[in-house]
């Protein structure tokens, strides 16, 4: 027993060293500066991007469902390190960005189509989409993050 409790005195006596290193890296805070004003004067004058209300009205809800989930899957997967509040603002600049992209008439075209289609060809197709996305979707995180890997392994003369 009495060895057991040397080592717990030794581990907490390690942990507080520790602490006191981590805690002298700490720069501390000028209490004379408001930093919320100071947040505002630098940052206030950027404009959000407000989308409009009926930006995508022309779209089925069904879709609607489906590309924010897709799109809250890829920021969740992407971004981890995002809070919540980040990662729901970057998944509905994604979910909009996309269908501000989509080509109006080539959707319902494809609505159209699917009309003609019987229920196990519409699903197979959309399986088929959803692989073909994430096959691109993979491609392109692992094509970036050999990029970022290869800059870092880089020797500069």
């Amino acid at each position: 027993m009495l060895i057991f409790s040397i080592s717990i005195m030794e581990i907490e006596k390690v942990e507080v060293e520790n602490k006191d290193d981590y805690l002298s890296n700490i720069e501390p805070v000028d209490q004379s500066i408001d930093y919320r004003q100071q947040m505002i004067d630098r940052y206030g004058s950027i404009d959000i991007e407000e989308y409009p209300k009926d930006i995508d009205s022309w779209v089925e809800d069904s879709d609607k469902i489906a590309l924010i989930r897709f799109c809250s899957g890829l920021v969740d997967k992407e971004h981890s390190w995002a809070p919540p509040v980040m990662a729901d603002i970057l998944t509905k600049k994604l979910y909009y960005d996309t269908i501000k992209n989509m080509d109006r008439k080539e959707y319902e075209l494809e609505k159209q189509r699917d009309k003609e289609l019987s229920v196990v060809e519409k699903e197979l197709m959309k399986i088929k989409d959803e692989r073909d996305i994430h096959k691109f979707v993979g491609d392109t995180a692992d094509a970036i993050e050999a990029a970022v890997n290869n800059d870092e392994n880089e020797v500069i003369d």
